[in-house]
């Protein structure tokens, strides 16, 4: 007996904007390492968590720059869209 049945196909590859998912996950980088300064001036944490999030910030400054050089260079069709290649009808 298998360990794993395939009862489905797999789903469909989902297209998806990696230069907004890093340049979302940057700003919330950001936005913790100014929470973290503040916790840290207060002294109710150390400068570690600082560190973290500001290190998090300028790792995400690389992929968005990955990114970009990496986008597709050609749009996608849409899915709606009729193949190009197709007969034409008469």
């Amino acid at each position: 007996m298998p360990l794993f049945r395939v009862t489905k196909p797999a789903p469909e590859p989902v297209q998806v904007d990696f230069v907004r998912v890093m340049v979302v996950g940057t700003l919330v980088w950001a936005v913790a390492a100014l929470v973290a300064v503040v916790l840290g001036a207060t002294g109710a944490t150390g400068w570690l968590p600082t560190a973290v999030c500001v290190t998090g910030a300028a790792l995400g400054l690389v992929g968005i720059n990955w990114a970009q050089r990496h986008r597709p260079r050609v749009e996608p069709l849409p899915t709606d869209a009729a193949p190009t290649d197709a007969a034409p009808t008469a």
